[in-house]
Parts: structure tokens; sequence; C-alpha cells
């Protein structure tokens, strides 16, 4: 008997005494692979009109170990076919299994007289039934073979077409131990014209070159395969299909699904990797299967769970500063769609960066420009990312790297700046303003208490970075004299007094943080960066929208006590402050 049921057989009894009451008639079994899942075989009578008896059904009831926490699943495979059936014959019994489900209310038998009956009528062409479905689509349900994978595009393959071919790459850097993972890269006609190609970026696009191109071929399906073999229908559709062509033999079905629940058709892809294998004892040849996951590459999938982003995709921008908040601030820009990133860094990874950085030791003496952008760039297609190891203001650099520098400001659309190092923001920000685009500043303050990011943007904010300090001076004298912070003042985060520290083999000193607690900082930097990307955004309601302030103040650690706190932000406006000297009159 399940776990559960013999910790409280009183639910057990409950379940069945509520079966014989509605007249149900059942089995008690086991799932049969030492599992000790319960389960439970049910005879379900199909009345029709409700007036004769029609077919008798054998439904199975398979109650997880954690019932009645999470709802049992009830496999109906001799009922007609629907969209309420999954692969594996599965009832889809709840629109939403997660929250829907009530363990303290909810029980078998009610089921029975209910959803089932509604999806069996459904199912039947009654279409005055209420459908209970699942917002978790068809292909959903398949096991696929775990770490598997093939990328595809947003193809439109016309109706009339049901077979073709394909041109598949696997990923060059995977072990030779991974089964299949790759991507189709043409798709096409049974007369071999062009349907579709992946785009993904160039870098993309070059890497998977270092891959043996392979062919493959695909047929339209009515619907997803049930049974041990997944190509027996293909293969009635295209007798190709017959015969393998290499080892291993890639081969898509196309099959039409709903997009959203209750909603329009669409097409949707599995592919089976079919292996011949030799029996060692019998030399027999045969053949074994595997499902592989599609995974679409398109805008829509892309845009879908974060629309208000959108803007961001044509957009370009330069990061300077890669240590404990430009590296997350680049990773989080590159993860919500920017099209182009700058990444400008002259230092490369030391062990002590690895608490509060973004990537580990596996990086240790790289350049930090070059790493960022090169995880950036791979990982996000597809972004444009660049590495320009080149330190602001020094002496040394080299005319080529200025030029690359100076040739990036030409071309974005924003200057992010994350050096912590006045010099080098009053720089950018007069760069920023020569060039008439946004500057964003972040930083944080000793021990990661707190912290500051900021912007100016020609046109629409009156003061600039100059004016940010000479209104932050204004509160610390102001405090510092026990006198009251006027309005237009900006108080500083809090800050560990303590000295900074230089761990053995650090080029320079550092302040003290915990990368947790900085993390707070490049986050509210990227939803600024953002946030003013999208100014210039056509008026629309999944743009992201502006703040009403262009300076924010973090506080999360009490002075007093030298605890953590809450995270706490002020803001401000930037006005001009009447002893800048970067304003004309």
């Amino acid at each position: 008997m399940a776990w559960w049921f013999e910790k409280a057989p009183e639910r057990l009894e409950f379940e069945l005494r509520k079966l014989e009451d509605a007249g149900f008639s059942y089995s008690i079994t086991d799932d049969g692979k030492g599992l000790g899942l319960l389960q439970l075989q049910v005879e379900y009578q199909d009345w029709e009109d409700d007036q004769e008896p029609g077919r008798l059904h054998y439904l199975t009831v398979i109650f997880p170990p954690s019932y009645p926490a999470f709802p049992f699943v009830i496999l109906a495979p001799t009922f007609p076919p629907g969209v309420h059936i999954n692969p594996e014959s599965g009832l889809c019994l709840l629109q939403d299994p997660g929250n829907n489900w009530d363990g303290s209310r909810d029980f078998l038998a009610a089921f029975l007289l209910c959803q089932v009956k509604d999806i069996l009528r459904a199912h039947q062409g009654n279409e005055t039934v209420f459908e209970a479905q699942e917002g978790l689509r068809q292909t959903g349900y398949i096991r696929y073979q775990p770490g598997s994978a093939m990328l595809i595009g947003d193809w439109d393959v016309p109706p009339d077409i049901d077979r073709g071919y394909f041109c598949w790459r696997r990923f060059p850097t995977d072990p030779l131990n991974r089964l299949v993972r790759g991507a189709v890269t043409h798709l096409k006609t049974a007369n071999n014209e062009p349907i579709g190609e992946l785009a993904m970026g160039k870098f993309w696009t070059d890497w998977l070159q270092n891959g043996a191109e392979l062919p493959g071929r695909w047929v339209r399906l009515p619907a997803i395969p049930k049974g041990s073999d997944p190509l027996e229908e293909a293969r009635a559709t295209w007798s190709d299909i017959a015969n393998m062509i290499g080892s291993p033999d890639l081969v898509g079905l196309l099959i039409p699904e709903e997009k959203e629940k209750g909603g329009e058709l669409i097409d949707n892809w599995v592919f089976v990797l079919r292996v011949g294998v030799r029996h060692e004892r019998t030399t027999q040849q045969g053949t074994v299967f595997f499902l592989v996951r599609a995974e679409q590459f398109s805008e829509e999938t892309k845009w879908s769970r974060a629309p208000r982003a959108i803007p961001i995709g044509a957009k370009k921008a330069l990061v300077v500063g890669l240590g404990a908040i430009g590296a997350p601030l680049a990773w989080q820009l590159a993860r919500a769609g920017i099209g182009d990133l700058r990444c400008v860094d002259y230092d490369s990874v030391q062990i002590g960066n690895v608490p509060r950085w973004l990537y580990g030791m596996a990086m240790i003496g790289d350049s930090k420009a070059g790493c960022v952008a090169a995880n950036l760039q791979q990982h996000y297609p597809p972004l444009r990312a660049e590495a320009i190891e080149y330190c602001v203001g020094a002496v040394d650099a080299s005319p080529a790297t200025y030029g690359r520098f100076m040739a990036a400001l030409d071309e974005v659309d924003i200057v992010v700046d994350a050096t912590a190092e006045v010099s080098v923001n009053r720089y950018l920000e007069g760069l920023a303003r020569e060039k008439g685009i946004p500057y964003v500043w972040a930083y944080g303050s000793n021990g990661g208490w707190g912290g500051v990011v900021g912007r100016s943007v020609p046109g629409r904010t009156s003061g600039c970075y100059e004016c940010f300090q000479y209104r932050m001076l204004d509160a610390v004298n102001a405090l510092a004299g026990g006198r009251p912070v006027l309005e237009r003042a900006i108080e500083p985060p809090p800050a560990e007094d303590l000295p900074d520290v230089q761990p053995v083999g650090c080029f320079h000193p550092t302040f003290r943080g915990t990368g947790f607690d900085l993390d707070q900082v490049s986050q509210m930097a990227a939803r600024l960066v953002v946030a003013t990307l999208c100014l210039d955004a056509p008026p629309r309601s999944d743009s992201y929208p502006n703040f009403p302030w262009d300076v924010a103040v973090l506080s999360q650690w009490d002075t007093e006590t030298g605890l953590p706190t809450v995270p706490n932000w002020t803001t401000y406006s930037l006005e001009r402050h009447p002893d800048c000297q970067h304003h004309d009159d």
C-alpha cells in the first residue's frame, strides 16, 4: 500500500466508500514498478444519451505518495482521442493543477462523476459540455531523453506541405557521452525548396559551423504519436522514413496542438533520434528510439515573458567597469534582451574577485571584459557583445584600444558607469553629454551597507553628475554641522567605517562587502538603464515605464547597530546645482 495511505488509512477508506456510494466498481493494485504507489482499476461505464449503456472503460487511478497534498492521475487509454488526453493517456482534469487542487475537499468519485464525464462527452463530439483543460500543451507530457534538445526557428510551414528535409548540427562543445543537443539550421520541402533558416545572430551562426552538418527528414502528423514505435505513423505517411540515413538518424514530427487553453491550433515539433545497435550475443541489428525536445528560437519566445523590455532589443549600451556591480549589471541587460553590449574593463579575474563576481574559479586569469562579453554573447543570442580591454584615463593605452573605445561611444545609445571612480565618472558623463546620450552611474558603499544609482539625460534632467556631487556635499556638510539637510540635498548611503582590504596578489585596495548585498545596486541600476532606454519608445502599454526620479540612494544596514536591514531606497530628482560650472546660463 502507498506510504501515505499506510500513515492515514482513513483517507483511503473515505475514497473507497465514496466510490461505492457512486456505484463504481474497482480493484486495488500497485504500480508494478516497486515504487509503492497505490493504483485503482475503476470500471467506467459510457452512457449514450444518458439512457443506454455504451462501452465499458477501465480507468487507472494512480495516487502520489504525497496524496492528498497533490492530485491523483487518471489514465484512460480507451477514451476517444482529443485535446484533453495527453500522449500517456492521462486525462486533463484541472485547468491549473498546482493551484486548483484542494486535497481537503477534492476526491476521486467527484472527478469521475464530473470532469471525467465531461472529457468523454467532449471527445465524442458533444460541444455543449464544459471541457476540462490544462495549460500544459500535449508536447509537455512527452518523456524526452534527458539532456537532449534541438533548436528550431519560427518557421511557418504551409499546411499543404507534409514532408521534407532539414540540415542540423550538433553543439560543437558537447561531450561525446551526450546523446544529442543541436540546432536545425535549414528547413526544406521534399523538393529541397527552402522553408526557413535558423537566425540566432553572428556568434551562434559561426559557432555552429564548427559542428558537422547532418541530414534529417520531417513529416507532418495529425497528432502526437503513441506506442513504443514513435515513427510508425511517419513511415505510413512517407515510406522513405523506414530507411535510416546514418546513425544516429534524426526525424522531425510536425504536429498540431493548442497555442493556448482552448485557443487556435499551432504547429509544434517533436524530434525522434533513431540509433542502430547490434546485440552482442545474436549480432542482430536493432533500433533504439529517443524523443528529443524542440526549442523554438523566435522573437515571440524571447519576449513573451518580458514584453516591457522589447524596445531595448534595438539598443546599444557601453558598460564601463565589470566588477561586483558592473558584471551583474551587464548580465541583467543581456538577459533582458539588449541588442548590443560594449564591455569595458582593464582588469583580469583574480581569486579575490570570486565571492562577489559573476563567474567563478574557472575564469581565473581571463580578462574581465573578454570573459563577460564571451559568456553573455554565447548565452543570450542574438546579442552582439564586444570586449574592450581599456583603462579609462591610462597613459599607456594603445592608440588602437583608445580608438575602439571612442568609436564605441559614437555608436551606443547609453553609457553605463560602474567604475566607482569619481574622476572616471566625471569624464564619462562629459563624453556622454557631448554625444547627447544618457549617462547612468552606480556604486556600492563600503561593507555593502548601501549604494547609489543615478542618471543624467540630455534634455530631460536639469542636473548632471557634478550637480549630484554638489548636492551630496550639501547634505554631508549639513549633517557634520548639525544643521537640517536642505530639501534638494542628497544624503549619502551608509558605509562601514573600516579600511579597504588588499589580499595577497590583489592589484589595488578594494572595499568590503558581500556580493548579494551589492546585487541590490546592480539590479536597480539595470532597471534604471532599461527605463532610460525606453524613454524614446512609442507610447505603448508594454514598454518599461520611466521612473519619476533620477537618483536613488540605498540604505540596507543600521549604522548604529551594524546590523543588516530591509533594503530602503530614497529617491531624488537631479536638479541643477547653482555652484556647478557645467551648464550654460
